[in-house]
């Protein structure tokens, strides 16, 4: 049991750091073969957790050499245009000036009530108010709404409307994030300061804190523990 146990865990950790070596990717974002990759490297790992009598050898060889298969054909796809498109296909239009591309549903096997549970899920009930529509290659809808059709924004309303820094957060459960500060452009010294005009000794303090659009330091403190 013990053996099983231990290798188990060196699988799972050289798993995790194959995984993370073929980048960052959600299941549902997973192309084919990304998919194909993942479910290789999920059968052999299993056949050596079950069986104590596989060396480990057997699963780590194959999983690394899909890892370095895998990472070769992307770095291939950065270069080939063809070869991306071979692998991991193209957007289909589905939608085009207004129009339902008829024929290309029908090559992909998609029926109308599908495109239109695609389209509720994005908030949208009429499909006449949809300009373009593609269908990516990784299963997502992504819509274009006609010029009448699409939300009102601020810089319709304010055309010359200044730019604005997105929020940043620096504290988080009382642990500073160096990093996030030195993107913001500033340092500890700008951060003692603004505590120090806040009555607030410590980061450690903070529940939450950052910077706004503005520049400005905001902060929630932690809540005391009742005892």
């Amino acid at each position: 049991m013990l053996l099983l146990i231990v290798r188990t865990m060196i699988l799972y950790i050289f798993i995790f750091f194959a995984l993370k070596a073929l980048g960052k990717r959600q299941i549902g974002e997973l192309e084919p073969i990304e998919l194909v990759v993942i479910l290789i490297i999920s059968e052999t790992t299993a056949i050596a957790i079950q069986s104590n009598g596989i060396p480990l050898f057997y699963s780590i060889v194959p999983t690394a050499a899909l890892c370095i298969l895998q990472i070769f054909i992307s770095l291939i796809n950065l270069k080939s245009m063809r070869l991306r498109n071979f692998l991991y296909g193209r957007p289909a239009v589905f939608i085009k000036n207004g129009l339902v591309q008829q024929e290309e549903m029908r090559r992909l096997r998609v029926n109308i009530s599908d495109l239109m549970e695609q389209l509720r899920c994005q908030g949208i009930f009429n499909i006449n108010d949809v300009e373009f529509a593609l269908l990516e290659n990784n299963g997502d809808l992504s819509t274009y709404l006609k010029r009448d059709k699409q939300p009102l924004t601020v810089g319709d309303i304010i055309p010359d409307c200044p730019k604005e820094t997105p929020p940043i957060g620096i504290i988080f459960d009382g642990v500073l994030n160096i990093d996030n500060l030195k993107s913001c452009g500033r340092d500890d010294n700008w951060l003692k300061e603004q505590l120090k005009n806040e009555g607030i000794n410590n980061p450690s303090d903070i529940f939450v804190g950052g910077i706004d659009e503005q520049g400005k330091f905001y902060y929630q403190k932690k809540e005391q523990k009742r005892r």
